[in-house]
């Protein structure tokens, strides 16, 4: 508005001209003013009207006026006091309207000045302290100045950056697609352009930048320089190539990987799926994609895989690990472990679920040929130790004959010879009858029947059994029944052949002379049965060993005692079927106590009538 100033002075001049012509014509032409009436209307007019726009020259105006209107009153100036008033007033007034624009026109300069400098040092601090940075290009591309973000990010200083242009430090990868476009942007065809580049320092140092150019033009709109603008991006790339490098190697590990790796929605329809699931069931994976798991398994497995995935989808179960087939795209079918477990999205929420299918079509192959042979083996032992057990019967029933005198009188070492023999029959009927029961235990033909039984009684029979087992081997047998003994339910024979078993261990492993005491009686709701021998007891690190099947401790090696190390194993498997604890621990002052923890009723019992024969 003060630039205006000189303009509207005279505006102001040129309308009070007009104003004052006009009304001078009219009076006159009508007849009704004379020269000094019009002297006084042109004085006044030109007063109020630069009152207006301009008091301060109009005051100092008023001033002069006054003064020659007190100057009227002297004689010789009295006679023309309009004319002096205009002479006076007049151009006072006019050279003070044009002082004021003059002075007005002055401030705002010094104003407007005072306000770019302002700016300019806003600009120059905002330059020098930023962290991004920041240099001015002319058109050729060389910097002509920059701050010290830019001088310390590249290493230079300015005055060595000064006149270079901005490729220089630039890696020769990146210059010709920078140079043409800072050509298309001086070429005013563009406003702005980003791109990320890399950059050398002068220790040699390699730079990721965001390099950003923005144009300046002139009053007329064209292009004058440019500013540039470099952000320090390399921890940021690194982070971007160190996880590019990672998804590279985890989408090797997954394509190269044996196992097929999926995952589902919650329906079961196939989201992702890695190249071995080609591989394996011979389905491209453009065709089973968006296909549900459920055409793929086999008919008779798709009811327990749905109930279980639905499990896994309900929140029932954490996982799930199973074995189903896959029917072959061309033949056959692979048997397939799969495992799988919920897959969650970022709130949270249930999407499906993610796992792996391992083929172990081999391994079941294996397993039924291992399963072919130890059937076989067993039949075989089964049979070989049938047909021994008739010979063994009837040379055992020969050598009594001799021993107990009925086919006439032996002399003292013939005696001895008998009973040799008769002990070498007896631990080859026991190794007959091991052989026996594990082939049945291990083929899965023991069938338990379970019934209350009379533990006195059961025992007593173990008892007398064992007696001339315990004579043969020069050991005395004991055995101590509390008569307030419970009837347990159980299998009579498996349990009368645990007992058995630890007695025949406890008889093998005690000195000539030595004891076996067997005590029962009632505890830990049912009854607890002790075997205690004084043989050399059972070093520690033997403890886990003993039930292993034909386990041969160093000592009975040594000692060259006799056995195929099947009883023990066999103890352990018979004592599982009846829920039976065995705890093992040795004698102060020498041998070994077995205690077997027996339950009222076993859980088989609890879940079958008594009396019934449980597989």
């Amino acid at each position: 508005m003060v630039k205006a100033d000189l303009p509207k002075a005279g505006v102001v001049l040129a309308v009070y001209a007009i104003i004052t012509a006009i009304v001078g014509m009219v009076l006159v032409g009508l007849g009704g003013a004379d020269r000094t009436q019009l002297i006084w209307i042109g004085l006044i007019g030109l007063v109020l009207i630069a009152a207006v726009f301009y008091p301060r020259p109009v005051y100092c105006s008023m001033l002069l006026i006054i003064t020659a209107v007190q100057m009227v009153a002297k004689p010789e100036i009295a006679s023309r006091p309009p004319e002096l008033l205009l002479v006076i007033g007049a151009p006072t007034l006019i050279i003070g309207i044009l002082a004021e624009a003059v002075r007005r026109l002055n401030e705002e300069r010094m104003r407007q000045e005072a306000v770019l400098w302002k700016t300019e040092e806003r600009f120059r601090s905002i330059f020098e302290s930023s962290g991004m940075g920041i240099g001015i290009l002319d058109k050729d591309g060389s910097y002509t100045t920059t701050n010290r973000a830019l001088q310390r990010m590249l290493g230079r200083r300015g005055t060595e950056l000064n006149g270079t242009h901005f490729y220089q430090s630039m890696h020769l990868d990146d210059v010709a697609a920078n140079i043409s476009a800072y050509q298309e942007l001086m070429r005013g065809k563009q406003d702005y352009y980003q791109r990320e580049n890399r950059y050398y320092r002068r220790d040699g140092q390699l730079l990721w930048c965001r390099f950003s150019v923005s144009l300046v033009r002139d009053a007329r709109g064209q292009p004058q320089y440019a500013v540039a603008m470099l952000e320090d991006i390399t921890v940021s790339k690194r982070a971007e190539e160190a996880l590019r490098e990672s998804e590279e190697r985890y989408r090797s590990v997954v394509d190269n990987i044996k196992e097929v790796i999926f995952q589902t929605d919650t329906t079961g329809v196939f989201s992702f799926l890695n190249p071995a699931w080609t591989e394996t069931t011979g389905f491209t994976l453009v065709e089973s994609h968006k296909t549900n798991i459920l055409n793929y398994i086999h008919s008779d497995d798709r009811q327990q895989h749905l109930e279980r995935l639905l499990a896994v989808i309900g929140g029932k179960v954490r996982y799930q690990r199973y074995t189903v087939r896959f029917p072959h795209k061309t033949s056959g079918f692979r048997w397939m472990e799969i495992f799988y477990q919920l897959t969650l999205d970022a709130e949270g929420k249930v999407v499906g679920v993610s796992g792996t299918l391992n083929d172990i079509t081999e391994r079941k192959r294996e397993e039924e040929e291992r399963q072919k042979l130890s059937e076989q083996r067993a039949n075989m032992i089964a049979t070989v130790s049938h047909e021994l057990r008739a010979p063994i019967a009837a040379m055992m029933l020969n050598f009594d004959l001799l021993a107990d005198g009925t086919l006439g009188p032996l002399t003292q070492e013939q005696q001895e010879f008998v009973q040799g023999a008769i002990k070498s029959i007896l631990d080859l009927a026991k190794t007959v009858d091991d052989l026996l029961a594990v082939s049945r235990l291990q083929g899965g033909r023991v069938k338990l029947y379970l019934e209350a039984v009379n533990t006195s009684a059961l025992l007593e029979e173990v008892y007398e059994r064992m007696l001339p087992r315990a004579r043969v081997h020069d050991v005395t047998l004991e055995m101590n029944l509390d008569g307030r003994l419970p009837p347990i339910e159980t299998d009579a024979q498996q349990f009368a052949h645990i007992v058995t078993e630890l007695i025949e261990n406890g008889i093998k492993y005690s000195v000539r002379g030595g004891s076996v005491t067997v005590s029962v009686a009632p505890g830990q709701g049912g009854v607890i049965v002790q075997v205690v021998d004084n043989g050399p007891g059972i070093p520690d690190d033997e403890k886990d060993h003993i039930f292993e099947p034909f386990y041969r401790s160093p000592a009975a090696m040594r000692d060259q005692i006799p056995g195929t190390g099947l009883g023990l194993n066999i103890v352990k498997q018979i004592a599982g079927l009846l829920d039976i604890q065995i705890q093992v621990t040795n004698t102060h002052g020498g041998g070994t106590t077995f205690t077997l923890i027996v339950p009222q009723s076993t859980q088989k019992t609890r879940l079958a009538p008594v009396g019934r024969v449980i597989a």
